[in-house]
């Protein structure tokens, strides 16, 4: 017989749980599936309690409110064989007009957290044998167990959202602390030392100090959770910069690069499988550095702008507008959360460019097909021919007027397409590259800009950087595209090699349970 693997268990625990009335569900005619099946990055559900009904994890974090909601919401699922929804333990707010129970609301609360995703991804699911715990009726007789909490944003204090049903509009309730949803018999377990509460913001890098320490200061006032048994995953590579020297924050910050672990696995899959459909239409397979053709390059930039209501990317527009960027290299425009308010970080020449760009129509690349223009998935929507006909990739970074370094799919995806880039960041942002193990294109790009902390001053020289580039001839640019090879290859070989490596999460864990 072969060696059996035994995976250590990982107990999560929560404080509500869905009960099934039964353990089949027939998916189609003649056929039954197992509630327990695999769905996506759900792990296997196995845990049963009672006459053998399964059960589904309410998140943790809701409300009484929600939770109550959840139920009905979860019984409807069942009923009406929702399954993707009862495996996911899914609210949707569409579902306020369809469940009886909860059509006569004239308020919809609006949840503040979700669940399992992104923290149960591939990583801990292969890893770990996953164990479900019900804190208000199990036998709680293991040695550890985790409470997790997935909020949507990093306002952890604040006012209840509600939509209002007739009007569309959010209206707010009193303050609320999701913390304060946790039940006494977790928190009685967390302040044992038995239970690690684990509040996870590991897929987002943007997060304000002050309104973090308004909250840990009331959570420390209120004095009914041991903040040392506190753990906040973050995707701000430089989150020790905004906690101020004069605070004593207990609370222990993981950093996360969640994006490089989950897409370098990801695309090694893709190009594996030789390539895939993406989300937008088109197939896409993964560059390999023998089949890039310089000579076909014919065009500067490569800059996709979908969320254009952050500033740094409308002073990219202006930029496009002023110098009629638009038709001569592949730059999309699709004035997401767009408005025509100014910024200190628009140069004074490209000002003037706001008004025009108010009343420029959508410039649309891929998305033509697309009836949500701004509410796709970016993670995976490569087309081969923009990284082929083009030179450089001008990364509109999430973050910019911040110190935060959140690395997302935006920077990653030229380092795994073989494509050199400048990246329209916060500050320090090709440093932190640099620790991570990749190389950028100092000196034929003047990377100084990287180290200028004045936002506006690091748009300017940015922007003098891509003036500078666009005067280089195109013999100029094939030449250095030949010299620049060896980089692009060894950016890609180390944005796969983190596949190798293990993440963050798995190393957290293995250091709690050893």
């Amino acid at each position: 017989m072969g060696n059996i693997l035994i995976m250590r268990k990982l107990n999560l625990l929560y404080d509500k749980f869905y009960y099934t009335s039964g353990t089949e569900y027939t998916k189609r005619p003649g056929r039954k599936t197992l509630y327990y099946s695999k769905v996506g990055r759900i792990p296997i559900w196995k845990l049963r309690s009672g006459a053998n009904k399964l059960r589904f994890p309410c998140p943790n974090g809701y409300n009484s409110e929600l939770q109550q909601d959840f139920m009905s919401m979860m019984k409807y699922f069942e009923e009406e064989k929702k399954t993707q929804h009862l495996f996911n333990s899914q609210l949707d707010l569409d579902y306020y007009e369809k469940v009886d129970s909860l059509k006569e609301k004239k308020n919809i609360p609006i949840p503040k957290v979700k669940i399992h995703f992104p923290f149960l991804t591939e990583d801990i699911t292969v890893n770990y044998d996953l164990q479900y715990h019900d804190a208000s009726a199990d036998d709680l007789s293991e040695d550890l167990y985790f409470y997790v909490i997935e909020p949507i944003n990093f306002e952890f204090l604040q006012a209840k959202k509600y939509k209002d049903k007739i009007s569309g509009k959010v209206i707010d309730g009193i303050e609320e602390d999701i913390l304060d949803n946790i039940s006494p018999k977790v928190i009685e377990m967390i302040n044992q030392g038995r239970c690690k509460l684990l509040i996870d913001h590991g897929h987002e890098g943007s997060w304000n100090f002050d309104s973090f320490y308004k909250w840990y200061k009331n959570l420390l006032l209120k004095n009914k959770i041991d903040i040392n048994e506190i753990y906040i995953f973050l995707c701000d590579l430089n989150y020790k910069a905004k906690l101020k020297s004069d605070t004593d924050v207990k609370i222990k910050i993981i950093p996360s690069i969640f994006y490089i672990e989950a897409l370098s696995r990801e695309v090694v899959k893709i190009k594996n499988r030789g390539g895939e459909q993406t989300v937008l239409g088109y197939q896409y397979t993964c560059p390999d550095i023998k089949d890039i053709d310089i000579k076909s390059k014919d065009k500067y930039f490569l800059c996709l702008l979908r969320n254009c209501g952050k500033t740094h990317r409308k002073a990219l527009a202006t930029y496009f507008e002023y110098h009629d960027l638009w038709n001569n290299n592949i730059i999309s425009f699709l004035k997401g959360n767009w408005s025509n308010t100014g910024s200190d970080i628009i140069p004074k020449k490209y000002k003037s460019m706001m008004s025009k760009l108010d009343k420029k129509d959508m410039v649309e690349l891929d998305t033509q097909n697309t009836e949500n223009k701004w509410g796709f998935s970016p993670m995976h929507t490569n087309r081969e021919d923009f990284h082929k006909e083009t030179f450089l990739t001008i990364v509109a970074e999430t973050l910019f007027e911040d110190i935060g370094i959140f690395l997302t799919e935006k920077i990653l995806k030229p380092l795994w397409n073989l494509h050199p880039f400048i990246v329209v960041s916060a500050p320090y942002t090709l440093k932190r590259l640099h620790e991570l193990g990749f190389k950028t294109f100092h000196p034929f790009i003047d990377e100084s800009y990287d180290e200028i902390e004045n936002h506006s001053e690091r748009m300017n020289k940015i922007l003098l950087e891509l003036d500078k580039f666009r005067e280089k001839s195109i013999d100029e640019l094939q030449d250095w595209w030949v010299e620049i090879l060896p980089i692009l290859k060894h950016n890609q070989d180390v944005f796969f090699g983190y596949t190798k490596k293990k993440t963050g999460k798995v190393t957290f864990f293995e250091e709690i349970l050893s």
